[in-house]
């Protein structure tokens, strides 16, 4: 039995090796059939992006054009497309500001008796957000914020639950600051940043609750945790501060330096390598992890679920 044991380990072994070195091909010839500067022409995005990898030190990496269709097709077809091990390598960069919402007024509405269940809705005012109400004589209010965040699939809805007033009677209304505080406009401190690039994988479901409990953390507690509100950036104001268009959003090469959070299962892959934008809608870059995690330096944190 331990003979077994032994055996296997070593197939595992040599497994490895030998995917590690087809990744290292495959990169290779790759980065092989990149065009090089031959005149003094406009620099393209790809070549100036080559340029930034290699001079950190980078060199596992590969670009890829899709077709214009590449949104429009499933995730399988995308990972076809791209050659990826799975649809779990096909990640993306999304920008989020910090406490941008403004004050959130939960506004419970007028209790409407039907069968001992009193029903109603709340609306939060500058956040855009809907707040459901619901109580009970004997359970007492309660009311859930439905938050929405965009992706390119379409809209994900979560709901997080709080208890108001009680013994059946109606729940008060009340304001929120979830402002960041006023001196945070820039991202000079990586901690406590006023935007954020979090990179995910398209199959997984990003949790800014996650993010927003390890921003509180990693600040000892020291400031209140609803200052650390999330919500995705306008595409506008995103392609201001790094440069690309939506769809195109990479780490490398921003305009602004924003601090990176990479989702922890993306670090768990297999190959350890992962595609996300080019910078440019039609441009896929793809990169070792490892490597991408030394340039990059993100904060790694578990802010996803499948």
């Amino acid at each position: 039995m331990e003979c077994l044991t032994k055996l296997e380990k070593i197939q595992h072994q040599i497994l490895k090796r030998i995917t590690n070195l087809e990744l290292s091909n495959k990169f290779s010839t790759a980065l092989s059939l990149q065009p090089t500067k031959q005149h003094s022409g406009p620099e393209t995005t790809e070549s100036l992006l080559s340029s930034i990898l290699r001079s950190n030190g980078v060199y596992d990496f590969a670009f890829k054009r899709v077709p214009s269709h590449y949104y429009d097709t499933p995730l399988e077809a995308r990972r076809d497309i791209l050659d990826a091990p799975s649809v779990h390598h096909l990640c993306k960069s999304i920008v989020l500001v910090v406490g941008a919402c403004g004050d959130v007024m939960v506004i419970i509405g007028i209790n409407i008796r039907k069968k001992g269940l009193h029903v109603g809705v709340g609306v939060a005012s500058g956040s855009g957000d809907t707040l459901l109400f619901t109580s009970s004589p004997h359970g007492g209010a309660k009311t859930n914020r439905v938050v929405g965040y965009c992706s390119d699939g379409g809209i994900r809805i979560g709901l997080g639950g709080m208890v108001v007033g009680g013994g059946g009677r109606s729940g008060s209304g009340g304001m929120v600051n979830t402002q960041a505080h006023e001196s945070v406009t820039d991202c000079s401190d990586r901690n406590n940043s006023k935007y954020y690039v979090v990179v995910v994988q398209y199959s997984a479901r990003f949790s800014a609750e996650t993010v927003k409990n390890f921003l509180y953390s990693v600040n000892n507690g020291k400031i209140p945790k609803k200052r650390f509100n999330l919500r995705l950036a306008p595409e506008e104001e995103s392609t201001q501060l790094t440069g690309y268009k939506r769809n195109g959003v990479t780490c490398v090469g921003m305009k602004t330096d924003i601090p990176v959070i990479l989702d922890e299962a993306i670090t768990k892959l297999n190959p350890d390598f992962f595609w996300l934008g080019g910078g440019e809608i039609d441009l896929k870059l793809g990169i070792r992890t490892s490597q991408f995690i030394s340039l990059v330096k993100p904060y790694i944190v578990s802010c996803s679920s499948t």
